[in-house]
C-alpha cells in the first residue's frame, strides 16, 4: 500500500509526550523505541493485520521518536542514539555539565517517562532522576559557573521556592540557592563573568531598581551592580569576547545611542562602543519583527543570527 510503512509497533508523538508521564504513575514501563508522527500531527485510525500496523491521520512523516532535545553527530548530522527522550514541548537552552552530560531548560514535562518540569540534568549515562529543580514556567536561558547553575525564564517558582524569572541552583544537588535578584519579567539570556551575572530579557527592574532590559547582578548579594547600559527594548541574546559584551534583540537603541538589533558595550563600565553592525530588514513585515536571536563568538568572529536581511551594510 503506497505511503504505509511496514512496522511492528507505532505510537503518535503527541500521544507519547503525554502518555509517558501518565503511564509512569500506573507503574507501567514505557517503550521509548516506539515510532511516532511529527509534532502537531494526529493519528485518527489504527488497525493491525498480522504483524503489520496500518496508521492513518493528519501527518506527513513517520519514524522513531527523538523527543524535543537531541544531540546531533557533527560529521554525519545524525541524532545520537540512546539519548534520554525529552517529552512535552521544546528545549530552549542547553549547557554542558563538564562531565559529559547536559543541563537543559525549556517548556517540557519530563524525560524518559519521568516528570521533570522545564529543567533537567541529563548525565552522560542517562537521566539524573534525583536532580529535581522543576519550575512553574518556561526556562529560556542557562549559564553554569562552577557548581552554580543560573536559570532564567518566565517562571516564578523553582523547586518550590519563590524565584521570579531568575534563580541560582546547586548544579550537583539540584537545590535552590538563597540568591534571589527579584527580576520583574522574563530573563532570555545569561552569561557569567567575574563577580557578576549578566542578564538580558524583557524586564525593567531588578531588585526594585530600574534596569532597561539588561543588567549585571552581583553573584554574592543578588543585587544589581551600577553597570547599566539600558537598552530600549527586549534583549534576547548575549555573548562575551575579552572585555566586550555583545547583545542582540529587538532594540533600536542602547545607552541613548542608535543601535539596531545588535550592539557592543564595555564589560567594565557598560559604555556603548563605536562598533555598529546595524542590522536591518526590508521590507518590514510583522512576524515578530526584525531582531537578532542568537550570537556566538569564535576567535575574532561574531556570528549573528535572527530575522534581518542586511548587516554591516
Amino acid at each position: 500500500m503506497k505511503g504505509v510503512r511496514r512496522i511492528g509497533r507505532v505510537v503518535a508523538l503527541s500521544a507519547f509526550c503525554s502518555f509517558g508521564l501518565v503511564a509512569a504513575s500506573w507503574a507501567q514501563s514505557v517503550d521509548s523505541t516506539l515510532w511516532g508522527v511529527e509534532p502537531g500531527a494526529a493519528v485518527f485510525a489504527v488497525t493491525r493485520a498480522g504483524n503489520t500496523l496500518y496508521v492513518g491521520g493528519s501527518f506527513h512523516t513517520l519514524g522513531p521518536n527523538t523527543g524535543c532535545g537531541v544531540p546531533v553527530d557533527i560529521p554525519g548530522g545524525r541524532a545520537v542514539p540512546h539519548f534520554p527522550r525529552v517529552a512535552g514541548g521544546r528545549v530552549n537552552a542547553v549547557v554542558p555539565d563538564g562531565g559529559g552530560g547536559w543541563f537543559i531548560g525549556g517548556a517540557f514535562s519530563g524525560a524518559e517517562g519521568r516528570p521533570h518540569a522545564n529543567l533537567a540534568h541529563l548525565r552522560a549515562g542517562g537521566l539524573d532522576d534525583t536532580w529535581m529543580a522543576d519550575t512553574d514556567g518556561e526556562v529560556f536561558s542557562l549559564a553554569l559557573n562552577g557548581s552554580t547553575l543560573y536559570v532564567g525564564g518566565d517562571f516564578n517558582v523553582v523547586a518550590g521556592e519563590a524565584r521570579p524569572h531568575l534563580a541560582a541552583v546547586d548544579a550537583r544537588a539540584g537545590t535552590v540557592k538563597s540568591w534571589s535578584p527579584q527580576v520583574n519579567s522574563r530573563v532570555s539570556a545569561l552569561l557569567v563573568s567575574g563577580p557578576a551575572v549578566y542578564a538580558g530579557g524583557m524586564f525593567t527592574t531588578v531588585g526594585g531598581s530600574p534596569r532597561g532590559y539588561i543588567a549585571a547582578i552581583d553573584t554574592s548579594t543578588g543585587l544589581p551592580t551600577p553597570w547599566d547600559p539600558e537598552a530600549n527594548y527586549n534583549v534576547e541574546t548575549l555573548a562575551l569576547h575579552d572585555s566586550t559584551v555583545f547583545l542582540g534583540g529587538y532594540f533600536g537603541g542602547v545607552g541613548g545611542q542608535v543601535r539596531h538589533y545588535v550592539a557592543a558595550m564595555e564589560l567594565g563600565t557598560g559604555a556603548v562602543l563605536a562598533w555598529n553592525a546595524n542590522a536591518s530588514r526590508t521590507p518590514w513585515v510583522y512576524d515578530g519583527g526584525p531582531r537578532v536571536d542568537a550570537l556566538l563568538v569564535r576567535d575574532s568572529t561574531l556570528y549573528v543570527a535572527g530575522s534581518f536581511s542586511t548587516i554591516g551594510g
